[in-house]
């Protein structure tokens, strides 16, 4: 990804502000100036804040038909 931005003369950005997660950056889930959390160790950690995020709702795995 890197080198075809470099071919279509992007320019690089540094920002230490798009990925959160509970040590150097703590920020809650529904922050909606982040790209990324992480980590989470479960599932259910991961969805509950995919969906504080979106402000969506997701099934659970057990939760499929």
């Amino acid at each position: 990804m890197a080198e075809c931005m470099h071919r279509l003369g992007a320019a690089a950005v540094q920002s230490m502000s798009l990925v959160a997660d509970h040590y150097c950056s703590p920020r809650d889930c529904s922050d909606g100036e982040v790209a990324a959390f992480h980590p989470f160790k479960t599932k259910d950690d991961w969805r509950g804040c995919l969906e504080a995020s979106t402000g969506m709702s997701f099934p659970a795995e057990g939760d499929l038909p």
